[in-house]
């Protein structure tokens, strides 16, 4: 008999973006940050990073993508450092498997982490366990029916078809599978209809997603068109904090 486990999934309609608070009590609490590089210059958070970032940043073609990369880390290490107490740059990172990042500096052995970024707006989940965490900007244009067949099941096709909104329908279904796969490490795989994360309890063979733990996944609103969604380990508080880096010193 295949073994299963359980993906709760739902919906926080509305929520509290809370001002910057750093608290290591993790245990039983995930944190997800937001944060924008709007207004800002990539080139000030360079310094936080490590040689081989500073190297990585002059493999990218487009300037964008450096920038993006830049930002990214940077704020990761900033965020990380405050939980931790201590500089971004005593923060050493490696890959996992799959290419998920982890910190192998000791102090940061009980945390897990994971972000996402969107154009210009990025999403960091810090947690005392596993995490997964995708952003994805809401575009009404994009035709999602040329690919449904391929990543969502017939039931979860059907849900997005009798949504009230489905575009809406069709990104909380997105971000839920893409932050429960990177939660398990597993990344992106060809079995996505396997994986089902519709409204509800889910049934899901545990070998599909790499794990033999259950897991909840919320989705949230991050801004009138971007939406989020978290993955943690069930009974896992989530609070959401808005990091204003244009009004807050970067260190």
């Amino acid at each position: 008999m295949t073994e299963t486990v359980t993906v709760s999934c739902s919906v926080l309609p509305s929520l509290t973006w809370q001002a910057p608070a750093f608290n290591d009590r993790l245990e039983k609490t995930a944190h997800v940050w937001k944060a924008s590089s709007s207004g800002l210059a990539a080139e000030q958070f360079l310094p936080l990073l490590q040689p081989e970032e500073k190297k990585k940043t002059l493999q990218f073609s487009r300037p964008e993508a450096r920038e993006q990369f830049v930002f990214a880390r940077g704020v990761l290490r900033i965020l990380l450092s405050r939980y931790l107490s201590l500089h971004p740059q005593q923060l050493f990172f490696s890959k996992g498997t799959n290419g998920k990042p982890y910190c192998t500096t000791p102090a940061a052995q009980s945390i897990g982490f994971n972000l996402s970024h969107s154009g210009d707006k990025l999403l960091v989940a810090i947690c005392g366990s596993e995490t997964g965490v995708d952003l994805e900007k809401i575009k009404p244009s994009f035709r999602f029916d040329d690919i449904a067949a391929t990543v969502f099941s017939p039931e979860e096709s059907s849900f997005i078809e009798n949504a009230d909104d489905p575009h809406l329908a069709f990104y909380q279904l997105w971000t839920r599978k893409e932050a429960l796969l990177k939660a398990t490490s597993i990344g992106l795989i060809d079995a996505l209809t396997e994986v089902s994360c519709l409204p509800g309890a889910n049934k899901v063979a545990a070998a599909t997603i790499n794990s033999y733990n259950n897991w909840q996944v919320q989705s949230f609103p991050v801004d009138e068109n971007s939406i989020g969604s978290v993955a943690t380990s069930p009974g896992i508080a989530v609070e959401f904090f808005d990091y204003d880096l244009l009004h807050a010193p970067i260190l």
